[in-house]
């Protein structure tokens, strides 16, 4: 049998945050504030669709919208709030 053992990038991740607004009385068209807050404080700059300032990136989302964030460093935590 034929194997083949893979790691990938262990150098960098991603982050994906997304908001679906569910039940009868949610406005899916209000926009929702997020705010992604990184362990490393002194990561700025845009990653895939975050732009991040001291370790930190503010952005709104609505009904089935997502943002990701690319390239972040791994081992690295963070905090959406």
């Amino acid at each position: 049998a034929a194997f083949t053992n893979y790691k990938g990038d262990l150098t960098s991740g991603s982050l994906t945050v997304s908001k679906t607004v569910a039940g009868n009385a949610g406005d899916q068209s209000k926009g929702f504030h997020f705010t992604v807050i990184l362990s490393d404080t002194t990561i700025s700059g845009e990653y895939g669709g975050m732009t991040f300032t001291g370790g930190k990136a503010t952005f709104t989302l609505k009904h089935n919208e997502s943002k990701t964030a690319t390239g972040l460093p791994a081992g690295i935590t963070y905090t959406v709030a």
